[in-house]
C-alpha cells in the first residue's frame, strides 16, 4: 500500500496568503506543497525502507510530513 498526498492549497501562481498559503513569497507564487506532494508520491510503498535506512520506512516519512506540514493532505492509500 502507498499513501498518496496532494497540496492543500491551489497550485498558483497566486498572491501570498490568497488562499491561506503564506509560503508563496519567494517561491514564485507557488505553494510548496506541490513539490512536496510530488516527492512524497514518488517514494515507494509505505512499508518499504526509506533510502538506505534500516529503520525508517517511506510510510514513516509520509506520516511525518503530513503531521508537520500545513501544505499537504492525505488523499488515499492505494496499491502501488
Amino acid at each position: 500500500m502507498k499513501t498518496l498526498v496532494m497540496p492543500k492549497h491551489k497550485p498558483g501562481p497566486m498572491e501570498n496568503g490568497g488562499d491561506g498559503c503564506h509560503a508563496r513569497f519567494g517561491n514564485k507564487g507557488m505553494c510548496p506543497g506541490i513539490e512536496t506532494a510530488e516527492w512524497l508520491n514518488g517514494l515507494g510503498d509505505d512499508d518499504a525502507l526509506y533510502g538506505h535506512s534500516t529503520r525508517i520506512t517511506n510510510g514513516d516519512v509520509r506520516r511525518n510530513w503530513l503531521k508537520n506540514s500545513d501544505h499537504i493532505k492525505r488523499v488515499s492509500a492505494e496499491r502501488a
